[in-house]
């Protein structure tokens, strides 16, 4: 603890630390970036891992990449956002002028509150109850639904006689901190008990307890004060009265600011202090959840790399080239545009100054020392080692001189880069078109370029050396390979010889398994010893130049310099795994803010730290203080056909529009430590992944109605590895009309097949039928041909038969005398002659015999009357034509005629001038719902009065009530103008 005191106090000697130069690198967020405005009031991180920003001109949410902006013309009330929380819901909760507003992902929505809120300020405990102070009474107010107030100070009697000015809620110890109004003291209320903290005002920075990230530092004025369970405890003074924020981090580092010197100072649990100034007003710190630290300023927001870098800015190095390390671990730097070497050593930059030529037999030199190229080196003895535009410059601890100056008359002067074999003690320069060689115990030199096998290439670029013994030169057309004991390039391996893929190498380096590692304009490569070719490495994740190499943290890591930031290769993972390529990114997204290293200008020094010179700073990166695990990007599933998707119904099933068959959705990745591109797949229920893709949209068209899943995943660009992969999704509903189904293009041409089909089917069977109908009626038709015939033959027969019967009974009548034995005879005869008239008039109908009654009735009283010989009786017969009757019910009704016939023959007429007789036979009578109807009318003279036709006992009338009864026949007689006969027959 006094430790910590001592150290603060030396913050007051602000001289002393603006003279290190070396500060932790930033990046700063302004409205160019997106952001609505510059004075950044409140910063807060939701669930969903964005960053919420308040300013003065609306609110934004941050993913890492793009600002996300709410104004007041998307219904932002008041555009001054103070405060921003977070319901159990997922929704953001705002203060915006008098309005408590909701955002909950689609809308805004926001009411005036009941109490006018204390610096627009309000928070969440654990239960989501939203507590604040009243600015007018300054009492403590809580609400459990964000529309009705209660006054805590008048339920909970401890804070019945206070009046607040300040109310935070810390969640490490799930309790309300207090600052009571005009600096009474500060207190903590929990389980309904006031706790006193401090008897003076400490204040408690509003990050400090909203995030997962413990804090446990105060301050008041210039003081630090550490929070306790029921107080706070003094730490130190800072001898700055103006500080506003602070901090501390996981990594134990202390964090604070102040407004009038706009300085950031962070204290390392090492001792040291290191200073940041960001020329803005700090306003207020916040760690979010994944260690990083964000300061809301009056200039933007500005978001510190805390862990493992330090930068020096160009008004302290500006255009280094050449670095290196001397025997007492201090680095040297040399600049080629002011041709400066600066000295690093304690903590402090110094200039070195010399006040003799380094280089006498020059006659035109432009400073102390002149430009520096690339890289730079040592030997055992720890002398020092600097390529120049004057050759090699030499530092022995004491004083500069010439090294190696190389043939001035070929242009051998100017060296591009060194490297120095500490075993043969020799040091390899690389010049224009090829290597000076010199020893560097006898500075003997030599020259190697096309006479000894190199290509005619410009400048020797990266120089490496392999297990062999052989040395390689990569040069701006090729790389060549010198074996020492030939003393000569034993291969070249360039475009042109159609034995290495790109237009020569940047920079060459063999880690400690021997590998030889390329950089070159397209990314990385290795080299395959046995199949002597070179492969391409990671090139899904380093798609930029690769200038420079180093091999870091107990040669785990590759270090590697690319055009878009700094890159390790785990080469552990590498060598144990299979080749497996683990490759962890820096870029301005996390902690490397450089522009482009130069070439091979990255240096590992003794305490494995990494050196990384770009063009606008030099970066000094601590592999042992890098968090090395990865931090996966977060996938989030933001519009659906250009529709925000609300917080709460993120889980829910999302209901598109009636008739919306497309579904175009809009993602994106959330995360604060990323390469420069992202990479999303997507896919839709149980089908196959999409491609990975740099669209952070997606299209699905033609859906018909039902309920689909859509997940998405995303991934920096070209991570393989599974654990970096995070999966979201939504639910989402189709309802589509029937016939605007995607399937009813389908069903409407597979009914029409099918109706296509039925009438082929039934044309086909009506085609079988009608053949079948057309054999079957040929077969009828000779049928009944047959049975025509037959019939025919039979009747003649029958005929026949008949009439030889009535012949033989005409002439038993004419040779017998007895009348009575006569008539009967003669009756017979009549009865047997209307049998065979019965055969003319027979037709077979599908192998039914009928009767055509009409002709055969008319046919039947001819030959009755003839029989007779009464010429006089008159007859009409009314018959349709159609009219055809079964035979054995047709020749039943022709013998009831035939009888009624003779029975007017004999007796109805008398002295009647004009007989007649009347026959009436119809069918289908509606009126008396009979199926036959038989009327037999004459106009003799009738019927004896009490004449009973039952006991009547002639045969006629027993044959009429025979035949009647047997078709179930009502007969009716009377004597209305003569004798009258109905019978009707039933419908059946």
């Amino acid at each position: 603890m006094k430790q910590i005191r001592n150290i603060f106090l030396l913050l007051g000697c602000l001289s002393a630390l603006i003279l290190r130069g070396q500060t932790i690198p930033y990046k700063l967020y302004t409205p160019q970036d997106g952001l609505p405005q510059s004075q950044i009031q409140c910063i807060f991180q939701d669930s969903r891992s964005y960053i919420w920003v308040g300013t003065f001109q609306g609110l934004a949410r941050f993913n890492g990449v793009n600002f996300d902006v709410l104004r007041p013309q998307d219904g932002l009330p008041n555009s001054y956002v103070r405060q921003i929380q977070e319901d159990a819901k997922g929704n953001i909760w705002f203060s915006s002028g008098k309005y408590l507003c909701k955002y909950d992902g689609q809308k805004i929505t926001f009411d005036t509150t009941a109490v006018r809120f204390e610096q627009d300020y309000f928070c969440f405990d654990k239960n989501y109850t939203m507590w604040t102070i009243d600015a007018n009474d300054h009492l403590l107010y809580y609400s459990k639904d964000y529309k009705n107030w209660l006054c805590a100070s008048k339920e909970y009697s401890p804070l019945a006689d206070k009046k607040w000015a300040e109310v935070y809620f810390d969640k490490f110890r799930n309790r309300l901190l207090l600052q009571e109004l005009n600096e009474k003291g500060s207190f903590a209320f929990q389980n309904k008990e006031l706790i006193k903290l401090s008897a003076s005002k400490t204040v408690f920075s509003a990050t400090n307890f909203r995030t997962n990230v413990y804090q446990e530092l105060g301050f008041r004025g210039d003081s630090i004060f550490k929070i306790e369970e029921r107080g706070t405890t003094f730490l130190a003074k800072t001898n700055d009265k103006t500080m506003n924020s602070i901090a501390k981090m996981p990594n134990g580092k202390i964090y604070f600011a102040n407004r009038s010197k706009r300085y950031l100072y962070i204290l390392n649990p090492s001792g040291t202090i290191d200073s940041v100034f960001t020329n803005a007003i700090p306003n207020s710190f916040f760690p979010d959840k994944n260690q990083n630290l964000w300061l809301g300023t009056e200039q933007g927001l500005i978001r510190f790399f805390t862990n493992g870098f330090r930068n020096f800015d160009t008004k302290n190095l500006n255009g280094i080239w050449s670095m290196v390390e001397d025997r007492k671990g201090n680095m040297w730097f040399g600049e080629y545009d002011s041709e400066k070497l600066t000295h690093f050593t304690n903590g402090r930059l110094k200039e070195m100054k010399i006040n003799y030529p380094i280089y006498p037999t020059f006659k035109k030199q432009i400073s102390d020392f002149g430009k520096f190229y690339f890289g730079g080196g040592h030997d055992n003895k720890g002398n020092i080692y600097f390529p120049m535009v004057w050759g090699v410059m030499k530092y022995d601890g004491y004083k500069f001189s010439p090294f190696s100056l190389g043939n001035p008359s070929l242009n051998h002067v100017l060296s591009m880069t060194i490297y120095i074999d500490t075993v043969r003690n020799i040091l390899i320069s690389g010049v224009r078109g090829g290597v000076n060689i010199t020893d560097l115990a006898t500075r003997k030199e030599k020259y190697y370029g096309h006479d000894k096998g190199l290509q005619k290439v410009g400048f020797v670029l990266g120089i490496a050396k392999d297990r062999k013994g052989d040395y390689w030169f990569a040069t701006s057309g090729s790389i060549a390979r010198f074996d020492f004991a030939k003393d000569s390039i034993v291969k070249n391996y360039s475009r042109s010889l159609n034995n290495f893929l790109f237009y020569g190498a940047k920079s060459l380096l063999v880690d400690d398994k021997g590998t030889l590692w390329v950089g070159c304009s397209q990314g990385l490569l290795r080299y395959d010893e046995q199949k002597d070719s070179f492969i391409m490495v990671a090139k899904d994740i380093i798609k930029s130049s690769v200038n420079a190499l180093g091999s870091c943290q107990q040669k785990q890591y590759l270090a590697i310099g690319a055009g878009d930031g700094v890159y390790f290769l785990d080469l552990k993972a590498f060598y144990t795994e299979g080749g497996k390529i683990n490759v962890r990114t820096f870029n301005q997204h996390n902690g490397y803010t450089g522009i482009e290293p130069n070439q091979n200008s990255l240096y590992v020094d003794s305490k494995d730290n990494v050196w990384v010179a770009a063009s606008d700073i030099v970066t000094q990166i601590i592999p042992s203080e890098l968090d090395w695990t990865d931090k996966p990007l977060t996938p989030y599933i933001t519009t659906i056909n250009d529709k925000r998707i609300p917080y709460e119904t993120y889980q829910q099933v999302i209901l598109l529009e009636r008739g919306e068959s497309t579904a175009k959705i809009f993602f994106e990745a959330v995360g604060f430590e990323r390469p420069f591109t992202t990479e999303f797949r997507y896919k839709v229920d149980n089908k196959k992944w999409s491609d990975w893709s740099a669209d952070n949209f997606a299209v699905l068209d033609k859906l018909s109605s039902g309920t689909y899943r859509f997940s998405v995943q995303t991934r920096p660009s070209g991570t393989v590895d599974d654990k970096d992969i995070k999966e979201t999704s939504i639910q989402f509903k189709i309802n589509m009309p029937f016939y605007k189904e995607s399937y009813f293009l389908f069903l409407t041409i597979f009914c029409l097949i099918a109706l296509g089909f039925y009438i082929w089917y039934a044309q086909n069977r009506q085609k079988q039928r009608e053949a079948t109908a057309a054999l079957q009626r040929e077969a009828d038709t000779e049928k009944q041909e047959q049975l025509e015939l037959l019939n025919t033959e039979m009747s003649h027969r029958v005929r026949n038969n008949l009439r030889v019967m009535q012949s033989i009974m005409s002439m038993q009548e004419r040779r017998t005398a007895n009348e009575e034995i006569k008539k009967a005879l003669q009756d017979g005869g009549n009865r047997i002659q209307a049998m065979s008239l019965l055969h003319n008039h027979l037709i077979v109908q599908k192998g039914i015999e009928f009767l055509t009654m009409k002709p055969y009735l008319e046919e039947l009283w001819g030959k009755v009357n003839l029989s007779y010989a009464n010429d006089s009786i008159i007859c009409t017969i009314n018959v349709p034509n159609t009219l055809l009757l079964p035979e054995v019910f047709g020749r039943h009704i022709a013998i009831i005629i035939s009888e009624l016939f003779t029975n007017s023959i004999k007796h109805a007429f008398g002295n009647q001038p004009n007989p007649h007789i009347e026959v009436n036979l119809l069918e289908h009578n509606v009126e008396t719902r009979h199926a036959l109807s038989l009327h037999y009318h004459d106009n003799g003279q009738g019927l004896p009065d009490n004449w009973d036709s039952k006991q009547n006992k002639s045969l006629g009338m027993k044959l009429i009530h025979g035949v009647a009864e047997q078709f179930k026949g009502h007969i009716i007689f009377d004597n209305k103008g003569g004798f009258c006969c109905r019978i009707e027959f039933p419908q059946k």
